[in-house]
């Protein structure tokens, strides 16, 4: 148990389980993998917790990075940046899908009649819809689409 100190979070193996657990320290010394379920009790060691995957943290709020886009958060930027062109791989998608999936903020609900959002088709280029009651409609009034075609919907004005 050395190897890690407190504070460490990981994914493990405990008692045959997969889980997620983090390594704490007590007073005089005691010291051992703590479950957010419970099951390994207050303190396990190695006999119980094993196959050790220590988990990287982001903390992409300390960055000191402005996105171009100023309507896009440092992670969606981050997201961006590795899914483009440039650097588009399988390794760098699988980051951005994570990155992506645990700081995504849950979906608006949806405003009333004429109620409007910046939101994009496809996850690219993102403008202003305009709801319509039986759909949405882009301000060019060339593009007809239903809510849950929206990509990220941010709320600019509530409807009535």
């Amino acid at each position: 148990m050395a190897e890690y100190g407190p504070g460490t979070v990981a994914v493990a193996t405990v008692r045959g389980e997969r889980q997620r657990v983090m390594f704490v320290g007590w007073p005089k010394g005691a010291e051992g993998w703590v479950s957010a379920t419970g099951q390994t009790g207050p303190l396990a060691g190695d006999d119980v917790v094993t196959d050790v995957r220590p988990l990287v943290v982001l903390d992409l709020d300390s960055l000191d990075t402005a996105a171009p886009d100023q309507d896009e958060t440092v992670a969606q930027y981050v997201v961006r940046t590795l899914r483009g062109p440039a650097h588009g791989s399988a390794t760098r998608n699988a980051i951005a899908d994570q990155i992506e999936a645990q700081t995504k903020p849950p979906r608006i609900p949806e405003p009333g009649k004429y109620g409007i959002v910046k939101a994009s088709l496809s996850g690219d280029y993102r403008s202003d819809w305009v709801n319509e009651g039986k759909h949405w409609v882009g301000l060019d009034h060339t593009i007809v689409a239903k809510w849950d075609d929206l990509v990220d919907p941010a709320l600019v004005r509530e409807g009535v």
